[in-house]
Order: structure tokens, then sequence, then C-alpha cells
């Protein structure tokens, strides 16, 4: 059984310890110094912990909270995050836990990797979901991003059955188009996939993030 942390300041506030060192935040649209003080008799209890996430609908992280996990090293942030109070002591020790950040190409947690010099693993992009009516079968492409820096692409199929318990399908891990290359346009990443995905690629903002990013790197060499 996971063991849950419950806050003493905010009511609702949720964090869920997944073992091996992750913690899970939810249940609050802000974090403060506060909400660190649980229902625990061990004060140091966020020693544990070197994996964070926070969950969407969280938006504000202000200055105190992050700073009591003193072995963060992993730091999974939501779209929704806008904003974290970002301290000396916060800096320091992001920066001598060699902290990465888990988020989505063009949010604030990328920008907050940037800014703060710390590793950044892009959280990774669904292209495109179908669903074939006549076959019964739903099919999603997601581009994967591994964190030795390598991407793939993960075809997700499932097939309907009579019962939910009774679905069907399969997952195929393939690599990257042949057509592929870093510094295509939007029109051209779009095109090296079957026309069914073409407009939910063309209208990704992440999509558009991930290229304009790659287009800059290639620029910066």
């Amino acid at each position: 059984m996971k063991q849950v942390y419950y806050s003493k300041n905010k009511s609702g506030l949720w964090m869920i310890n997944e073992q091996e060192g992750r913690l899970r935040i939810s249940g609050a649209d802000s974090l403060c110094k506060e909400d660190i003080e649980v229902y625990n008799p061990d004060p140091n209890w966020c020693d544990a912990f070197q994996r964070i996430e926070i969950v969407a609908g969280v938006t504000d992280i202000y200055k105190g909270f992050l700073e009591n996990f003193r072995n963060l090293a992993y730091l999974i942030l939501p779209k929704s995050v806008t904003f974290i109070e970002t301290t000396d002591e916060l800096r320091e020790l992001l920066g001598q836990n060699k902290a990465v950040i888990h988020a989505a190409y063009g949010t604030f947690g990328e920008k907050f990797a940037e800014e703060n010099r710390l590793g950044f693993h892009p959280e990774d992009i669904l292209l495109g979901w179908r669903y074939n009516e006549q076959y019964n079968e739903s099919t999603s492409i997601t581009l994967r991003f591994q964190k030795d820096g390598t991407m793939d692409l993960l075809y997700d199929y499932i097939t309907s059955g009579w019962a939910a318990s009774n679905n069907g399908g399969g997952s195929i891990t393939k690599e990257m188009p042949e057509g592929y290359f870093p510094g295509c346009s939007l029109q051209e990443f779009a095109e090296l996939f079957p026309a069914v995905y073409y407009e939910q690629i063309i209208k990704s903002p992440e999509v558009k993030a991930f290229l304009e990013k790659q287009k800059l790197a290639l620029q910066s060499k």
C-alpha cells in the first residue's frame, strides 16, 4: 500500500509515496513552504525523495516548498505550472544535485530549465489519434524522448471487444521516419506520417516548439 502524506496547512493536498524515491503531489492549485508540514512523525521525511512529480492543476510554486526536498534530482512539471518562485537556495540545490526538469516543449517548465541551466528531459508528444469505426479500432502515435537523448515512435493499437475487460491490441516501437532530419519544417514533419494525422500534427503547439528548438540548436552550432 502506498503511503500518503496529508498537509496540515492545506486540505485536499496529497503527497503520495510512489516508492523508490518518487513522490507524487496533487490536490492544490499552489504550493508553499507551509504545505510541507504533514501528519508524519519524521521531520525529515522529504529527504527520502529524489523524483518529484507535480500533477496537473498546480499553477504556482512559492519559495520554501521545493527547497525542503534536499535530494531533489528529477522534477516533473505539468503544463499548468506557470510560476516558480526561485531563490538562491533553490538554484544552489538544483545545481548541486544536477537536477533534470521533465516538462513539455514550449511550456514554463522548459523555460525554467533553460534559465537555471538545468538538464531538460522533454515530455512525450502525442502526434495523433484516430478511430476506425469499420474495425472498431483506435490507433495513436506518440513521439517519445528517451533519457539518453534518442527519439522513437510508439504506435498503440486498441480493438474494442464486447466488454471493457475484453479489449485487445498491442504496441509497436518504430524508429523515426526515414525522411526525418533535424531542422525540417512543420509541414515536412507532418507529411512523414499517414495523412489522417496531418491536421493534428500541424496544429500541435508541442510539435511546433520541438521543431523550433531543433532549428535553433542547429543555428547555434
